[in-house]
């Protein structure tokens, strides 16, 4: 059965910002050819993509023999190198399952998350026991593909000294303080696992009436501990007012429902939160109070 000819595909409104990239357009225009070639090699019918993807086109399909899959094309960048790796480390455990993956292409074939429902679409669910469900199947020991925190430590050293004079004067003076604890930190660590970079609660699905599944893993060699820090974005708004001592006593409860260590994972999520606060968005000023509380506690 052949895929959909696609000469012209909808623009997720998430995927807007590629064209105006010479890269991302050139990436673009080749996306048809690329989509009916996914088509043919995996006998599918590829239907409308999904609204809420930035980075990747990323569209529900059926297979001949009728199954609910995911294809996935990334637009390629530095974060996205290792995706299929981690989630074949994996193997559908806390994470959505890889079926197939097309380097050529930059193309992966997923399993389909139903109902898909995101968890931040769950309001009522109770986040840090759904990590502590999830997390001891994602945090696993392992070891090449995958970027070691101390080779990306100099890319998050650059950043937060490039971003340094855009922030405003409490972030600005916390980014030394910052840049040395993820030195130490990164010189310290003793247990590596693979960490997901990008765990918010719109890349968490579910799956079933109580089971969920991480989706579009940025990963990183690192400690467990930076796991907890990461969970941060996921967060909600009402969650963040109540200030940094309440973000602290978060972080404690979860590094003792999994053994890890608390000091560290408030480290991180300091550092975490200043690079977060890089970005001129509305939360700006919540991730800099934050970091603000976690680097005096």
């Amino acid at each position: 059965m052949r895929g959909f000819q696609v000469t012209g595909p909808t623009t997720p409104a998430g995927l807007a910002w590629l064209l105006e990239d010479a890269e991302g357009a050139a990436w673009w225009q080749a996306l048809p050819r690329v989509l009916d070639a996914c088509a043919r090699r995996w006998s599918l019918r590829i239907d409308a993509p999904y609204e809420g993807a930035t980075v990747s086109y990323v569209a529900p399909a059926t297979t001949a023999a009728g199954d609910h899959v995911v294809v996935k094309i990334q637009f390629p960048h530095r974060e996205c190198r290792r995706e299929a790796d981690a989630l074949r480390v994996w193997n559908g455990h806390g994470a959505v399952r890889l079926l197939d993956h097309a380097p050529r292409w930059h193309a992966l074939l997923l399993e389909r998350c139903e109902p898909g429902t995101s968890l931040a679409d769950a309001p009522d669910v109770d986040v840090d026991a759904l990590l502590l469900r999830l997390l001891p199947a994602l945090l696993v020991p392992t070891q090449e593909p995958f970027t070691p925190i101390q080779s990306e430590r100099t890319v998050w050293t650059d950043e937060l000294t490039r971003g340094r004079a855009a922030l405003p004067a409490p972030g600005g003076a916390l980014v030394p303080l910052a840049i040395d604890t993820l030195d130490e930190l990164a010189a310290t660590q003793r247990h590596p696992v693979l960490v997901n970079q990008d765990l918010h609660r719109g890349n968490v699905l579910r799956t079933g009436p109580r089971a969920w599944a991480v989706i579009d893993p940025k990963p990183l060699l690192a400690d467990p501990e930076l796991a907890l820090a990461n969970r941060l974005p996921m967060f909600g708004v009402g969650e963040f007012a109540e200030g940094a001592e309440a973000v602290g006593e978060r972080l404690d409860r979860l590094s003792g429902g999994l053994g890890l260590h608390s000091g560290r994972a408030r480290a991180w999520a300091f550092v975490r939160s200043l690079m977060w606060a890089l970005d001129d968005g509305p939360d700006r000023d919540t991730f800099i109070a934050v970091a603000q509380g976690l680097a005096s506690s």
